[in-house]
């Protein structure tokens, strides 16, 4: 260890001690900003789903504002969507919810009064008539940000508007609502990783890559480490580490990005990890990806059981090269290998580029030292998967070829089709009905038969790579 490391960590010891023992000294926990987390969370959601798209048929509840703003909360703070009601006008209990506040007149400085409680992520609602749902977004001294669908019809907007634009209203009262496990959600003692940009893919040998993201905490972060390991000798190549003891670390000017040089790694299959640590003794692994370096590097030619004359050959060598999945050995892939409920969904996941998530999840069987953890955050707070209880995600249960056109379906924004299956296995009513006519309108799958799908059986590794890459 160098002198300069052993500094630095005594330096952190003696500050943590200290912060323990002075109170004085103790890093203020009035740091925290209320909303600071949530917001975090809320521009994911905005980013998956931006101002202008369209909507129509897509929430239960609503193709309005009343379902899309039962689907924002439910992706922040996991509670059951349809416990979301017009509090505003009808009086009923609301389980999930609780008024801070509400207002009868509409002039700029009552309007200002109740939306100065406000926080990223409540619920504004108009009671009757003209019922309207508002998620708000941002509350400044002239202005507020209102993130809702139906300004214009069955499309969703993000819209900053002044403290006089509901003059005029005749609603009989204007009510601000908090979910009941805000604080809960906001004040996750765990670190959180946002904003990322991430090595994924295939890089051009000898390339750089600059990375960027911000490592938030409620309490100061101890520790912000990085390694990249060499997948065939699992030894570390790149490493990282920092002993910030604030309450923000950024990648990119942190010292992170500068001091790994992703231009140096020689061809071959990589893991990119980040871990951080903070004073509360938690640790959270924030990334854990993998990567290539070489635009020629492949795999599949060295597994016995993929062939070039196999019909997935071209979606093994696809997948593999992408990061999305690889054999169970050096020699094996096992194409015909079922695949797991986390399997698929870590698939899913990466093709995504393996993105961050602060999402709850009221799943027993998924824990955070689960590899898959991260990706089922990221799955249930995108409405891919929902679990196969209010309590279970399905951990190690076979996924059938039905969930995972689901899955996929879900993933592409659960797109509208016309038209009709000649599969006698999927009838008009079944609740893939709509995915399998995608899947096969969009030449994903042909099924198992000229007139079969067989929605139940397993799906195989071969037929779920192959899924994705016929998906692009």
């Amino acid at each position: 260890m160098s002198l300069k490391t052993y500094c630095k960590r005594t330096l952190c010891l003696l500050l943590a001690i200290l912060t323990l023992l002075t109170p004085a000294l103790a890093l203020n926990s009035d740091s925290y900003v209320p909303g600071t987390r949530v917001k975090a969370m809320l521009d994911e959601i905005i980013e998956e789903y931006p101002p202008g798209s369209y909507f129509y048929g897509s929430f239960a509840g609503g193709t309005t504002c009343y379902g899309f703003a039962k689907m924002v909360l439910y992706k922040l703070f996991g509670k059951e969507g349809n416990s979301y009601r017009y509090w505003a006008y009808d009086g009923s209990s609301n389980v999930g919810l609780y008024v801070v506040d509400y207002i009868t007149d509409y002039s700029a400085a009552s309007v200002k009064a109740l939306l100065s409680q406000a926080r990223p992520g409540d619920l504004l609602q108009f009671s009757s008539p003209r019922q309207h749902s508002m998620i708000v977004y941002e509350v400044s001294e002239n202005s507020f940000t209102l993130y809702d669908s139906n300004w214009t019809p069955y499309m969703n907007d993000l819209r900053t508007v002044s403290y006089d634009t509901f003059a005029g209203r005749t609603n009989s009262r204007l009510t601000l609502m908090r979910s009941t496990n805000y604080d809960e959600v906001d004040k996750s003692p765990a670190p959180m990783l946002t904003g990322a940009t991430l090595p994924s893919g295939t890089l051009s040998s000898g390339a750089s890559f600059s990375l960027a993201g911000t490592i938030t905490s409620e309490s100061a972060l101890t520790e912000v480490r990085a390694e990249v390991i060499n997948d065939a000798t699992g030894t570390v190549v790149l490493a990282y580490a920092s002993y910030p003891y604030t309450y923000s670390y950024n990648i990119r000017t942190g010292g992170m990005d500068s001091s790994l040089r992703f231009g140096s790694l020689a061809n071959g299959k990589y893991l990119f990890v980040i871990t951080a640590s903070n004073s509360d003794g938690y640790t959270e692994t924030l990334a854990s990806q993998s990567f290539f370096v070489g635009t020629s590097y492949e795999y599949a030619g060295s597994f016995k059981d993929v062939t070039s004359l196999d019909w997935y050959y071209d979606s093994v060598s696809w997948a593999v090269n992408r990061g999305i999945t690889y054999g169970v050995s050096e020699t094996a892939f096992a194409p015909s290998e079922p695949c797991t409920r986390e399997q698929i969904v870590t698939f899913l996941w990466r093709r995504a580029g393996s993105p961050s998530s602060s999402a709850q999840i009221p799943f027993t069987d998924v824990s955070s030292s689960d590899y898959f953890y991260t990706a089922v955050r990221w799955a249930y707070a995108k409405g891919i998967v929902a679990g196969t209880s209010n309590t279970t995600f399905g951990t190690g249960e076979y996924c059938t070829r039905a969930q995972a056109v689901t899955m996929l379906w879900r993933y592409a924004g659960q797109p509208g089709t016309e038209g009709s299956t000649n599969f006698w296995d999927v009838a008009a009513d079944s609740w893939y009905y709509t995915a399998v006519l995608w899947a096969v309108a969009n030449s994903i799958t042909n099924g198992t038969g000229a007139y079969t799908f067989s929605p139940e059986d397993a799906c195989t590794r071969a037929q779920i790579v192959t899924f994705l890459y016929r998906y692009g």
